[in-house]
């Protein structure tokens, strides 16, 4: 067998369409190099080195930060060199290779056996993909670190489509730094919250009982945009036509215009937010929400609450002890998780009204938010509420960004990160129609602009409406078994106590090595080696190294050194971080538990 076939018969094993990978590339021509490995050459430039390619791909890898490496992105398939060092260096890591050239793929197939590459499981290829595609497989990995290795004699060949990949990888990082941003600020109040819920998460039904029951359904979610203002004087007639889903932002201003939402959604987990729906009343709305939520909201909103499913390791410890609930997609906008509800629910077409993703007009929010109120309940005569909604217009770096209607909008960075997490699930989900109605705000790529007329123009379905949301307000959670949770609840108190009892060990050891100041004995080394072994073997570790976040980044952004008192400086930090953590953790489970004891054990379902 050929090394072609060998080569496209673990490719189909991978799962790539190998039907794409047919015509050869006639520049490509194969050419020994000195130490006997194949490289080649193509319109007279060398593919790899024509000395040994071996080494050079091996100084290629190296470049790579191994501190915080989960996942790399390849540009180049090249004649995979460089991907056998990557493994080789890495045998736990992932990598994504992005090859835009079928028919040279198709070329460097014939030269190299290249089936332990494609054996490995953690190698994804994308051949001739559109950049955007990336982000679908980093997206089990978006949380994660990604490094990129370039090689460059692809990379200039090819230089406009990977500029182009070089944007969207930007973008994700982007995501991923305000992620962390957003963890170092929330993070244990995300905790707090969530063992404050610990009834509710126990009692209420997941989102995942909705899904599909209003397949066919128009849905309008009532974002907090300025242009909500041109839509809230058509809501009733919309109302009789579309399931209305509305943010918290937007639910103060749905029942000023006089039609309660059937849904209203809150994601936050901050005081301040509740205070959106101060004065609110909720008669028949259905909350949709997630278990680290600030806790007012279920008191501001006590009918009838779906939770979806937490992306916290606390909140799915919890879950998997009182039955899952169902994943809610957060794009950082609890617009992105109102849109991705009506997505789940079935909803098509799903009509945004509010969703501007910029500042038409440079107006932020519809007239009389909480946002704009505030504002001027703020303001002072050094600070007026104008100074107030300049900053909130220019702080994140504005932009003017192409708009519905063909021209252009102020937007920001922050604006740019919804577009973007717009435009790749309509792409995930091509089956849920997206229109907005906001033509002044920023056109995202997969969402239509629609106007008012041709929603009233739906015919009338509100009766149909109401009758699937008297069954869906009927639904229970699964009877959770009170002893089964309070047991599992138990065991995670144990595990952060031994954890934090390791981890003071763990400082103890390496402060005494750090104090004498030479290099460390073999003993005390294994000593530090049996302590990372025995928390590595904790079964629950990552809940407490949930908050380590910054940590880590810390320590990866240091300049890499060898030396032995740096491992332990860093050492250090991880069990310092990890051992308060642990405690902050044990110390709010257990408050939980103690109210619940106190309140008669009113947050368990009784056995």
């Amino acid at each position: 067998m050929s090394f072609l076939e060998k080569n496209l018969a673990a490719l189909e094993a991978m799962g790539c369409d190998v039907s794409q990978i047919q015509k050869e590339c006639e520049q490509l021509i194969p050419a020994p190099a000195r130490d006997g490995h194949v490289t080649a050459t193509r319109d007279g430039l060398y593919i790899h080195s024509r000395f040994s390619p071996e080494k050079e791909a091996a100084r290629l890898v190296e470049s790579l930060r191994a501190s915080g490496l989960d996942t790399v992105v390849i540009y180049g398939f090249g004649l995979g060199y460089h991907i056998e060092a990557f493994f080789a260096a890495y045998p736990q890591g992932r990598a994504i290779v992005v090859e835009p050239d079928a028919a040279f793929l198709h070329a460097a197939l014939k030269l190299r056996d290249f089936t332990s590459v494609f054996h490995q499981k953690d190698l994804r290829l994308l051949i001739a993909a559109e950049p955007q595609r990336i982000v679908q497989c980093l997206h089990e990995y978006e949380d994660e670190s990604f490094q990129v290795l370039r090689l460059r004699s692809v990379y200039t060949r090819n230089e406009g489509y990977y500029k182009e990949t070089d944007a969207v990888l930007s973008r994700l990082a982007s995501r991923r730094d305000i992620n962390l941003n957003t963890l170092r600020r929330f993070g244990r109040l995300w905790v707090r919250n969530l063992a404050r819920n610990i009834p509710l998460i126990i009692t209420s039904p997941g989102i995942s009982r909705l899904e599909g029951k209003f397949a066919g359904f128009p849905v309008l979610v009532a974002a907090a945009g300025p242009s909500l203002d041109e839509a809230l004087p058509y809501l009733t007639e919309i109302k009789k036509r579309c399931l209305l889903v509305a943010v918290d932002t937007s639910y103060s201003a749905c029942l000023r215009a006089g039609e309660e939402p059937d849904f209203v959604v809150v994601v936050d987990p901050q005081y301040w937010n509740t205070r959106h729906l101060d004065r609110a009343r909720q008669q028949r709305a259905i909350l949709v929400s997630e278990s680290s939520t600030h806790p007012r909201i279920f008191r501001q909103l006590p009918g009838k609450t779906f939770l979806g499913g937490s992306i916290f390791p606390l909140g799915r410890y919890l879950e998997e002890a009182a039955g899952s609930k169902g994943k809610l997609g957060a794009g950082g906008s609890v617009s992105t998780s109102a849109w991705d509800f009506s997505r789940l629910m079935g909803g098509s077409p799903i009509i945004m009204a509010g969703l501007d993703l910029g500042f038409p007009s440079k107006n932020t929010h519809y007239k009389g938010s909480f946002f704009e109120n505030r504002a001027f309940f703020l303001a002072d005569r050094l600070a007026p509420g104008e100074t107030q909604s300049c900053r909130y217009l220019y702080d994140a770096s504005p932009r003017l960004v192409p708009d519905n209607s063909g021209g252009m909008v102020l937007s920001d960075m922050r604006m740019l990160i919804y577009i973007w997490w717009f435009e790749i699930q309509t792409k995930r989900f091509p089956g849920a129609v997206t229109l907005t109605l906001s033509r002044g705000g920023a056109r995202a790529e997969g969402v239509r602009s629609a106007d008012i007329d041709s929603v009233l123009a739906l015919p009338e379905r509100r009766s149909e409406i109401d009758s699937v949301l008297a069954s869906a307000r009927a639904y229970a959670a699964p009877p959770a078994n009170a002893r089964r949770f309070q047991a599992a609840l138990d065991t995670l108190l144990e595990e952060l106590t031994r954890l934090e009892a390791l981890c003071a060990e763990g400082l103890r050891r390496t402060a005494a090595i750090l104090r004498r100041g030479s290099s460390a004995s073999p003993a005390a080394l294994a000593a530090l080696t049996d302590i990372d072994r025995k928390i590595l073997g904790l079964e629950y570790r990552d809940i407490a190294g949930f908050l380590l976040a910054d940590t880590l980044q810390s320590i990866a952004a240091q300049e890499a050194k060898a030396d032995m008192r740096t491992a332990l400086s860093n050492a250090e930090k991880i069990y310092a971080a990890l051992k308060e953590s642990a405690r902050y953790h044990r110390e709010i489970l257990q408050k939980a538990g103690r109210v619940s004891e106190q309140a008669g054990q009113q947050h368990l379902p009784p056995l």
